[in-house]
């Protein structure tokens, strides 16, 4: 059984063991994340939910909270799994909290999240993306907690089909598919050609590393997995990847940004004379990529029905 800040980023997210009560897994989230993160330094929810897109410290969130979290397996490969239970609550109003960690074990947490936002995880969407949605879908939070039906930790993808059924099963979800023209940023080789190094463990898992004001780096990333990264967290439009380019890289990049990216919540650097370059010169300088405003096709979401979430 499965069980919106414009997107409503979820706060802390982490998969737990079952000795865990749901509300005491909540309260030591949203008390993590209070105070480890203020909220002038705090990184948006649109950043965080890609950290977890690509891996990103995972099972860190819920050894900080759980304490000597004892290793798990991971889900079987060929598992497909659903939430087995799923309990979903509105979240506190009044609660500021907007960031997302990554799974460990079987047992969701997400608090504070949006319909909005996690239709755009799920599904490697950028807002723009959602259209005809109804205003709930992202200014209503819900705190939601799910156990797996399949022992061990899940894969992404696993995650993600486990969240598809829930937004079926619970919230009533039904869409369709359309490529629409609209603003957006095209990712392609610039003139002198690619600087990426192939992967040195294509086998490997992707994942992204770093500070948007120090150098990020990818590992194992597919040029798809990039565009889907620079939309989902730090454009402020779709990202369409034309660069031809097959196979995974490994590649760091620094750059300062400016207050059009990472949704506006991620301070602006103070001008220096050693500063790296905006993100459009330092993709260009130090990848060999270009990234062009344009007018172009897009794929995007059309939301036929949605319906608040079913009684638990």
């Amino acid at each position: 059984m499965a069980k919106d800040d414009k997107r409503g980023a979820p706060d802390i997210c982490g998969l737990y063991g079952r000795c865990w009560d749901d509300e005491v897994v909540l309260r030591r989230v949203k008390g993590l994340r209070a105070k480890h993160m203020d909220r002038n330094r705090r990184i948006c929810g649109r950043v965080l939910g890609v950290l977890l897109m690509f891996g990103l410290a995972r099972g860190a969130v819920g050894q900080s909270v759980a304490g000597a979290a004892q290793a798990v397996q991971p889900m079987a490969a060929d598992a497909d799994p659903s939430f087995e239970v799923a309990t979903i609550k509105p979240s506190d109003p009044d609660h500021p909290l907007d960031a997302e960690g990554s799974p460990i074990a079987h047992r969701s947490v997400l608090a504070g999240t949006s319909v909005r936002f996690l239709l755009a995880f799920v599904y490697d969407l950028h807002d723009q993306q959602i259209v005809d949605a109804p205003a709930w879908l992202g200014t209503g939070k819900f705190d939601i907690v799910g156990v797996a039906d399949v022992a061990g930790t899940p894969s992404l993808e696993q995650l993600k089909t486990m969240e598809r059924k829930l937004l079926v099963d619970r919230f009533q979800l039904k869409f369709h598919w359309e490529t629409r023209e609209m603003l957006a940023y095209v990712l392609t080789v610039g003139k002198d050609g690619a600087r990426l190094d192939r992967s040195k463990d294509p086998a490997g898992p992707p994942s992204f590393l770093g500070r948007p004001d120090r150098e990020m780096k990818g590992r194992n990333l597919t040029m798809i997995n990039f565009a889907q990264l620079l939309q989902s967290g730090i454009m402020d439009r779709p990202v369409v990847d034309r660069t031809g380019l097959v196979g995974k890289y490994d590649f760091a990049v620094r750059w300062t940004p400016d207050q059009t990216e990472f949704g506006g919540h991620f301070p602006v650097a103070v001008e220096s004379a050693d500063a790296p370059p905006g993100i459009f010169t330092a993709m260009q300088e130090q990848l060999g990529l270009k990234l062009s405003a344009e007018k172009t096709a897009v794929r995007v979401m059309v939301i036929d029905r949605a319906e608040p979430p079913s009684a638990n």
